[in-house]
C-alpha cells in the first residue's frame, strides 16, 4: 500500500483508516448529513532526514491533493482513495527498536473531498485556504 501526494515522495504504507460518519437519533435514523473525511495513516520512515509530511503539518495554509492506493492480493490495485485540499491537522514519529522497520511518520489528513471509487464526499467548509 502507497500514498501519494503532492511535492511528497511515495511513502509505504503501514497502515491507514479513513471513516465518515452521521449523526442518529436515540432509534438510530440519521438525523444530519454526512461528515468526516479524516485519513489517518502510518507510513514507514525513508531513514533519510526526509522531512516533508512534518513541513506539510507545520504549514497551516498548505493543502496537497494525493491517493492512497490499496493492493489486491496479488499486488495489482484493489481501489483507491483519493483526497483534495488535505491538510495534515496531526503528527507524530515513533521510533521503536522492537520493530523491524523500527521508524514511523502517523499523521492525520482531513479533507475537504474524499473519494473511494464512485463513493464522493465533500465537506462544506465554510472558508477554503
Amino acid at each position: 500500500m502507497t500514498i501519494n501526494a503532492d511535492g511528497i515522495q511515495e511513502r509505504e504504507v503501514a497502515y491507514v483508516r479513513y471513516e465518515l460518519n452521521q449523526q442518529t437519533d436515540v432509534e438510530g435514523q440519521p438525523t444530519g448529513r454526512t461528515r468526516g473525511g479524516k485519513i489517518t495513516v502510518k507510513v514507514k520512515s525513508k531513514n533519510d532526514g526526509n522531512t516533508e509530511i512534518l513541513e506539510w503539518m507545520c504549514d497551516t495554509y498548505m493543502s496537497k491533493n494525493g491517493v492512497i492506493s490499496f493492493p489486491d492480493k496479488d499486488g495489482g490495485e484493489m481501489k483507491r482513495l483519493n483526497f483534495k485540499n488535505g491538510y495534515v491537522v496531526e503528527y507524530a514519529e515513533t521510533y521503536d527498536d522492537t520493530n523491524e522497520t523500527k521508524q514511523f511518520e502517523e499523521f492525520v489528513i482531513s479533507a475537504k473531498e474524499i473519494q473511494v471509487g464512485n463513493a464522493v464526499h465533500n465537506n462544506s467548509w465554510t472558508i477554503d485556504k
